[in-house]
């Protein structure tokens, strides 16, 4: 049987899918020809134990009979300990083969329910058609190989929703560390955001300090210039009562001149008389 089955997973998948299609095939009737001969094998080694069993003992032949009873009740046990034995190893093996993996053996579980309903010509032409005993067996592995694909199924979802999940902490960790890199950032702007305030607060300190010192310079200069103001007033009144001594001395000076020049020419017209009555 395991000669028969020689076929890995990697010769499988080198396969195109009709050569796969032809494999189950071939497959499926060796396995349940296989079935059906081995439950042969069974019920009729069970016939001949039941008839070893019930064979009679004569009186004058009892001791041969005896023998020849126990001999054939033996051998019928025997073969039919093998017969159980080569089923179940064809079973384990069948069950084997049909699992090498998923698709291979939703195909196989598919040939073996389809031959076990309907029957299926052998390779020698003859058509098959499965006992009850058979049909149990083949029910075996059919459940057996269910079960395989129920647990494949569940594995590859646990592996799916292991891997989402790795890829979700994968996407997790990568926020995680574009957030940590901007809480490394934000404290910095922060920080400097801190500094700056600190610097405006000191700003404001000065220039609190700075208004404080404008306004009384503002206040020092007003008095100053209310002081100038009142030089100034005070200045221009000075100025006026100068000019007006001014223009009267002015004014005087006036007077005086003209005395003056009527008096030199009362004295230059006394002179050309005494000349004029002198000289001639």
């Amino acid at each position: 049987m395991k000669k028969e089955l020689s076929v890995t997973l990697k010769d499988i998948e080198k396969m195109t899918p009709n050569k796969v299609d032809e494999l189950v095939s071939k497959k499926t009737k060796e396995i349940l020809v296989n079935i059906q001969n081995c439950t042969n094998k069974i019920q009729e080694a069970k016939e001949a134990a039941e008839y070893a069993e019930s064979m009679e003992i004569g009186f004058w032949r009892r001791g041969k009979r005896t023998a020849a009873k126990a001999t054939a009740t033996a051998e019928a046990l025997m073969n039919t300990n093998e017969a159980v034995s080569e089923l179940s190893n064809i079973v384990k093996e069948s069950i084997a083969f049909t699992c090498l993996s998923m698709a291979f053996a939703q195909k196989m579980t598919d040939s073996i329910a389809q031959m076990m309903a309907e029957g299926f010509e052998d390779s020698n032409g003859n058509y098959i058609t499965l006992s009850n005993d058979a049909k149990e067996q083949g029910e075996i592995i059919l459940k057996q190989a269910k079960n395989y694909l129920n647990s494949q199924l569940q594995i590859n979802e646990l592996e799916a929703r292991q891997k989402e999940q790795e890829i979700i902490d994968k996407q997790q960790d990568e926020l995680i560390a574009k957030n940590s890199k901007r809480l490394d950032e934000k404290e910095k702007i922060d920080e400097l955001q801190t500094q700056r305030l600190e610097e405006l607060g000191a700003l404001l300190s000065n220039k609190d300090l700075v208004d404080q010192k404008q306004e009384e310079a503002i206040l020092k200069n007003s008095e100053a210039v209310k002081v100038l103001f009142e030089y100034t007033k005070q200045k221009e009144e000075l100025d006026k009562k100068q000019s007006e001594q001014i223009e009267q001395l002015i004014n005087k000076n006036k007077v005086n001149v003209i005395n003056l020049l009527s008096l030199g020419l009362s004295i230059i017209s006394i002179g050309l008389c005494i000349y004029t009555i002198f000289i001639r």
